[in-house]
């Protein structure tokens, strides 16, 4: 099966993985912090502790402060996210030369893309930081936004739309200026036939994910139009984007190691296999009352009680056109998620009662009561629950997505293959850019 898997830049970052919460199956990616602006002047009286200069990369300098900015951010985040802060001398200097080397390319490539008149618009980055808004799952204020922007990243809006800008135009260099001349690169066959492949998966997939987090499943052509408003581009246009991704991919895992094999696969599972697991999934047929009919809702609420015949009976009532009400059934809805993005939008659509009473039902035709939501006012009746369980490789990894367990540890292997792949195209790119600029590291300054 073709298919094209996201790739998460570490020092040329994808900006649509920046996520305000997290990223199924990976780590969050992200946005380097803000350094001192390049070519930056201090007083030769200031040269003393953080403002003495660490490197300087052609014309421009980096500044103890701003590598240990960038190590004081990293190493928060680490630590949110569960890892230990770091402490032995060894380590801290080995890591410092790590973020080092980072923004040493960092800079090489921005300057080497300015020369060649890379650039991004200010519609462009608009476009990218409205993606990164929207990825909260839920409706954010222009401050929440802000203040979120700064709990995650230590930095402000201006300061975060910068940074995003750089690694926009780092993106662009490297799809653009470097992988277009590589033979390698050029020489990889792709089909019409795979194109349309990877598309179809696309869409079934998005398809899936409404139905699950919404209740509702978009037919072929609204998924389509719904992708391509996200991506900005018409049909003929996303082809030809996906055309590029799929021959960047196959050339980065040409370098990083490959498609995963089933030896890693299952030795993948072997190490996580109690962390591979399914959520409780429900399927139920309901009735629905608009929010502005409270009174209609309480009384047929009350008069269904729990009986599963009285419910039958207004649901067959529903059936005609002069009802007061909806009835439908929805099949297969998780009750929990993976990453906090798809909790907040199960939340905004149905809310905590709904999941709260849902998860509640335990048997074939049990009834749920009254619900407020978000959508309206619910009565549910359980048709079919599935527990939690742990996966074997060959089961579904939700109950009604086609894509087994082994699919998704295959993903992560590739993954893991196309960002090995991803850095030494990086290392090739500051190799050839340090062979025509001037780069000098200050190693006395990397103590502190």
């Amino acid at each position: 099966m073709k298919q094209i898997v996201t790739i998460r830049f570490y020092t040329v970052i994808a900006v649509t993985a920046l996520l305000l919460g997290s990223c199924k199956g990976t780590a969050v990616a992200t946005p380097t912090p803000l350094d001192s602006p390049a070519g930056a002047d201090v007083p030769k009286e200031q040269e003393i502790g953080t403002a003495k200069v660490v490197a300087t990369v052609n014309s421009d300098r980096i500044f103890v402060r701003d590598l240990q900015l960038r190590f004081d951010r990293q190493d928060a985040l680490r630590v949110r996210m569960g890892g230990r802060e770091i402490s032995d001398p060894a380590e801290l200097l080995q890591v410092r030369q790590q973020l080092l080397d980072d923004m040493i390319i960092e800079r090489l490539i921005l300057q080497d893309a300015e020369k060649n008149g890379v650039r991004v618009s200010d519609a462009e980055l608009d476009e990218q930081i409205r993606a990164v808004r929207a990825s909260a799952g839920v409706e954010l204020s222009n401050q929440e936004f802000e203040d979120r922007i700064n709990q995650q990243y230590g930095m402000d809006l201006a300061a975060f739309k910068t940074q995003v800008r750089n690694q926009l135009i780092e993106q662009r260099y490297m799809m653009e200026q470097y992988l277009p001349r590589n033979a390698a690169r050029n020489g990889i066959p792709v089909s019409d036939a795979d194109i349309d492949e990877i598309l179809e998966q696309m869409v079934q997939q998005y398809r899936m994910q409404e139905q699950q987090v919404t209740g509702r499943l978009p037919d072929r052509d609204e998924a389509i139009t719904s992708i391509t408003r996200q991506t900005g581009a018409d049909l003929d246009t996303l082809k030809g984007r996906l055309r590029d991704q799929y021959i960047n991919q196959q050339y980065f895992l040409s370098l990083g190691g490959g498609d995963a094999t089933e030896e890693e696969i299952a030795t993948r599972y072997r190490i996580n296999r109690e962390y591979y697991k399914r959520a409780e999934t429900i399927s139920f047929d309901y009735i629905q009352f608009p929010r502005t009919n409270r009174e209609a809702a309480v009384s047929l609420a009350r008069e269904i009680g729990t009986s599963t015949s009285a419910f039958n009976d207004k649901f067959d009532l529903g059936r005609r056109s002069n009802s007061p009400f909806n009835i439908g059934n929805l099949a297969n809805m998780p009750l929990e998620y993976p990453n906090a993005q798809d909790t907040a939008r199960f939340l905004q659509a149905w809310g905590l009662e709904f999941m709260t009473k849902a998860a509640a039902l335990s048997e074939k035709n049990n009834l749920s009561g009254l619900i407020e939501t978000p959508q309206g006012f619910f009565i549910i009746k359980l048709t079919r629950k599935y527990d939690k369980k742990i996966l074997e490789l060959d089961d579904d990894i939700q109950v009604g997505l086609p894509i087994t367990l082994r699919q998704s540890i295959n993903e992560e292997i590739l993954q893991e293959h196309l960002n090995i792949g991803l850095e030494k195209v990086l290392q090739d790119i500051a190799a050839e850019l340090k062979a025509k600029g001037t780069v000098k590291i200050t190693e006395e300054n990397l103590n502190w």
